[in-house]
């Protein structure tokens, strides 16, 4: 049965005509052997058979500054039991003393035009970590709490990258078993909200490729209730990912 919400009336697209879901129980005895074949593997699949019989999702939100990622997150939670993690929470914490000797700002807890005035300096600290362990700096500081957590659905509201085979895309989708949702805003000119930096401008198309469902949802000037606006949006996506209330 068709879902009543038409993709070519609120901008969202598919990445194929299929929904997306995960292996049934009788995957179990191919999951079986395939740990049997590839011993190398057998961490992973763990995972993945954890995650069916348990039922738990791992959703990671993708999209450049202003997109609407926390606010995509804010909605979904909203209607189920989700608990939210961040990659570049890690990085605030680690920056936060220095930002406040030296700057007065506190990178956890600031206003937009702050986070702006600090944002070239956590790109290149973020970015020169990255670079000394191929991609698993940030991923490596937040993956046990992920993966100890018991909540049903887990969003990790930022997977910037994929420039490195074990960088955050493939730590989401292939050590994580979850999906990756690309979000984008479309401002009153019809064009997306453009990437904040040349690092965004990079990643954001790799991105929008690896990306399971993408959502595109118009800005909204002075609205009242921006949840109700764009809860259809989320609910589609719920519906695409069998994302149950």
């Amino acid at each position: 049965m068709e879902h009543p919400l038409h993709f070519k009336n609120i901008g969202l697209q598919r990445k194929s005509s299929t929904r997306y879901t995960a292996p049934p129980p009788s995957v179990g005895g191919v999951v079986s052997l395939l740990k049997e074949k590839l011993p190398h593997a057998k961490k992973t699949l763990e995972l993945i058979t954890k995650n069916l019989y348990y039922k738990k999702m791992v959703i990671g939100l993708a999209g450049v500054a202003g997109s609407g990622k926390d606010t995509f997150y804010s909605i979904l939670s909203s209607k189920i039991n989700a608990k939210r993690f961040s990659l570049a929470d890690k990085l605030k914490e680690e920056v936060k003393p220095w930002c406040w000797k030296h700057y007065g700002i506190d990178p956890l807890n600031c206003h937009r035009h702050e986070k702006e005035m600090i944002r070239d300096f956590l790109v290149f600290h973020a970015s020169y970590m990255r670079s000394k362990t191929n991609g698993r700096y940030w991923v490596d500081k937040i993956d046990d709490e992920v993966r100890s957590s018991t909540e049903k659905y887990k969003v990790i509201t930022d997977i910037r990258y994929d420039d490195h085979q074990k960088d955050e895309v493939s730590w989401l989708k292939n050590e994580l078993g979850g999906c990756l949702v690309h979000v984008s805003m479309i401002g009153e000119d019809g064009e997306p909200v453009p990437p904040a930096n040349s690092e965004e401008a990079r990643n954001n198309p790799k991105l929008i490729e690896k990306a399971d469902f993408k959502v595109k949802w118009p800005y909204k000037r002075d609205c009242k209730n921006i949840q109700k606006e764009l809860s259809p949006y989320v609910e589609e996506i719920m519906f695409q990912a069998q994302i149950n209330y």
